[in-house]
């Protein structure tokens, strides 16, 4: 994250899906998103960026689990429900 220049939030402890632990640092960043500049937390770990699930609700997810694949994410319109 210091290439990012994030400011340090603290430290987080998560439990994997095979039962190991680790221990992360987690940052504060400004994103823009649906043309809104919005505060969210971001914890570092050494693979692939990932979206949190709070910036998801009221949206649709689209992945093509394929190398190189597309992902798509769309605001649902107000009042879908699934």
């Amino acid at each position: 994250m210091a290439l990012l220049k994030l400011p340090f939030r603290r430290r987080g402890r998560a439990i994997l899906a095979d039962g190991s632990e680790i221990i992360f640092d987690t940052y504060e960043a400004n994103i823009l998103w649906e043309g809104q500049q919005r505060r969210v937390s971001v914890d570092e770990a050494d693979i692939d960026p990932l979206i949190g699930m709070s910036l998801l609700s009221n949206h649709k997810l689209t992945i093509e689990v394929v190398p190189d694949g597309k992902v798509v994410v769309e605001r649902l319109p107000e009042g879908s429900k699934f």
